[in-house]
């Protein structure tokens, strides 16, 4: 979770469960994408908090597969540790058949409830990974993102 403490001050607070490095670095990379978004950070599940949270999933993917690859070109054994790790959640979940804009209308009366759907946010994240691995250069998208749950629609959002 990250906080924000007081005016411009904000702590990421991580959890490691039972996979220690490999889920500091999950959880970092998707918090550490929330602040680069720069959205409400209330915690409502409203809007597009949706899209939001699908990105910040993906965050997580990418940034295992970034440290992976950094530490394996260093030679240091961890890389092996979040290889495993990115494998193990790059096989949970369904990566959406056909087009994702098709996935997302079929689940939006899901995506726009009132429940954390982080299974949905998953698949998402599986649909986005090879287009964000192959151009990197779409994470400077990040701080024109705005505030998510100001949006009802991607058209509303899309357009302010």
């Amino acid at each position: 979770m990250i906080s924000c403490v007081q005016n411009g001050v904000y702590v990421i607070h991580l959890d490691t469960y039972d996979n220690y490095w490999s889920q500091y670095a999950y959880q970092y990379a998707h918090e550490y994408c929330h602040y680069l978004i720069r959205g409400e950070m209330s915690g409502k599940l409203q809007g597009l908090l949706w899209l939001e949270e699908s990105i910040c999933e993906l965050a997580s993917l990418c940034g295992l597969a970034h440290l992976s690859r950094i530490w394996r070109q260093r030679g240091n054994a961890y890389w092996q540790a979040f290889e495993e790790y990115l494998t193990d959640l790059l096989t949970r979940g369904e990566c959406p058949e056909g087009s994702l804009a098709g996935y997302i209308d079929a689940h939006l009366h899901l995506l726009g409830g009132s429940v954390y759907r982080r299974d949905l946010y998953h698949n998402i994240a599986l649909a986005l990974y090879p287009t964000f691995r192959e151009e990197p250069s779409l994470w400077g998208l990040l701080p024109y993102m705005g505030n998510m749950i100001d949006y009802a629609t991607l058209q509303e959002w899309l357009t302010g």
